[in-house]
């Protein structure tokens, strides 16, 4: 089971400029300026790049950035 940490993988540049990110995006969503990705918005949303917020626990906080492809909600799953 992955724990959803990756130890040594980014360099200390690397790893700075994810925590600018996340700080940016953190400023974001205190400001209000987010948001909430439901499954109709991603589905206007497929095939184009986004980035997400995941709130991590004991400060894990993390961005993902990845591309929206098939969307299915659990109900139709």
């Amino acid at each position: 089971m992955h724990s959803g940490r990756i130890l040594n993988s980014k360099s200390s540049s690397e790893e700075k400029i994810e925590m600018k990110v996340l700080n940016e995006i953190i400023k974001l969503q205190n400001a209000g300026k987010l948001n909430v990705l439901t499954v109709g918005k991603a589905k206007e949303l497929r095939g184009k790049k986004i980035q997400i917020l995941n709130f991590g626990y004991a400060h894990q906080d993390h961005t993902e950035e990845f591309v929206i492809g098939d969307v299915i909600s659990e109900i139709e799953y």
